[in-house]
């Protein structure tokens, strides 16, 4: 008698845990929530999960009604209906309340506490990626890491070139690939047929600080390119290749950077929101002057000035644990009216400064509207090809 009324109260006890997740995932569904915690190509699928759930939740409660059958008819159906090959419930009292303690307390923990949107709170802990390609910032000592487009060749293309007698860009030291400017980056010499000029120099070719060749016809520096582009003069196709250099791994980004440029007016969109972000910190050279427009939540940290703040948006990959925060430092005189996780619509010139001590990209406030956040206010991963995201522009 007491083993089938233990088993009975373990099996309403697994209906009822299973029941409560599957009410919670559907108060969540309901009430237009789950991108919350999930992104929204995820939600199908923890729909199906939730029917398996509800599924799963009324064999629990028929093997319960089970149980009590089999004590109401025990002496007939006794050998019939136990089965060696089932898993017993736990015989331990304190070791049964600990098990369904790990599922009844988390979910009571969901439907008591409110369901809030990540900001600065979490923000601050995960710590802010003021460069879009690589660290972060957080509370305390830790420095802020940049992004750095390291673009390099290799010794046997440098003595091949070499023994062509084709002019290549000279380095600080002999035997150097590479030179380190004022800000302290790795910078080397972009290598390039239609670059390189065969013979000996006639000053005609320069190299700028940052280790580009520089030509007075093709217009290969990045502010001859913006006056040429300014003066309605179209850039040649070697001119952006110079101006966005790339590897395996940041060619699309480098393609983006080139419809971008080519812009006065950049829309950092939610769709593509890391790409675009990515694209204008990797050139950052390239779109200084330019007006930038982009929302998202007031973040700051302590050692930031009365007159800064980041405008932000959280990343999220498949779910809220592995969400970051990435934006861009924003200069407005009246940026300490703005309380913490306010939500602002900025056009900003697009500019750079320094901030512990490492280079970063800055937003001087043209406009600035105060907004309400928007329905998802999460951005995710852009999968679509590049050249989609200058059409939304």
């Amino acid at each position: 008698m007491d083993k089938h009324h233990s088993k009975k109260l373990h099996y309403y006890i697994r209906g009822a845990i299973l029941l409560g997740l599957t009410s919670y995932i559907a108060y969540l569904a309901y009430f237009n929530k789950l991108h919350y915690y999930i992104v929204p190509k995820m939600i199908p699928y923890i729909m199906l999960t939730t029917f398996v759930l509800y599924i799963l939740a009324l064999y629990s409660i028929y093997l319960a009604w089970q149980e009590k059958r089999k004590h109401e008819h025990e002496n007939e159906h006794e050998h019939r209906h136990d089965c060696d090959c089932q898993h017993e419930p736990p015989t331990s009292k304190l070791k049964s309340t600990f098990i369904y303690s790990l599922f009844i307390l988390p979910l009571l923990l969901g439907f008591a506490l409110p369901d809030q949107l990540m900001g600065s709170d979490m923000a601050a802990v995960k710590g802010m990626n003021l460069s879009a390609g690589a660290g972060s910032i957080a509370n305390g000592n830790e420095m802020l890491t940049e992004n750095k487009l390291l673009t390099s060749t290799s010794s046997s293309s440098n003595n091949a070139a070499a023994d062509a007698g084709e002019q290549t860009v000279p380095s600080s030291a002999a035997g150097d690939k590479s030179e380190v400017d004022e800000r302290g980056e790795i910078v080397s010499a972009v290598q390039d047929e239609g670059l390189s000029s065969k013979g000996p120099t006639d000053g005609a070719n320069e190299t700028n600080e940052y280790g580009y060749i520089d030509s007075e016809n093709e217009g290969i520096n990045s502010d001859k390119a913006a006056a040429g582009s300014a003066e309605g003069q179209p850039l040649s196709e070697q001119s952006f290749d110079a101006l966005f250099p790339s590897d395996q791994y940041s060619v699309e980004l480098a393609e983006l950077g080139k419809l971008l440029y080519q812009q006065d007016t950049i829309t950092v969109t939610e769709e593509g929101f890391l790409e675009i972000l990515t694209t204008l910190d990797l050139y950052r050279e390239n779109f200084l002057g330019k007006s930038i427009v982009m929302s998202g939540f007031v973040y700051r940290e302590d050692d930031m000035s009365s007159d800064k703040f980041v405008v932000s948006r959280m990343a999220m990959q498949c779910c809220s644990a592995d969400a970051s925060p990435y934006g861009f430092l924003v200069q407005w005189d009246d940026a300490n009216t703005l309380e913490k996780d306010a939500w602002v619509h900025i056009t900003g010139e697009f500019a750079l400064t320094s901030y512990r001590g490492i280079e970063i990209v800055q937003l001087n406030v043209k406009q600035l509207n105060r907004t309400e956040a928007p329905n998802d206010p999460y951005v995710y991963p852009y999968f679509d090809d590049f050249v989609k995201l200058a059409e939304l522009q």
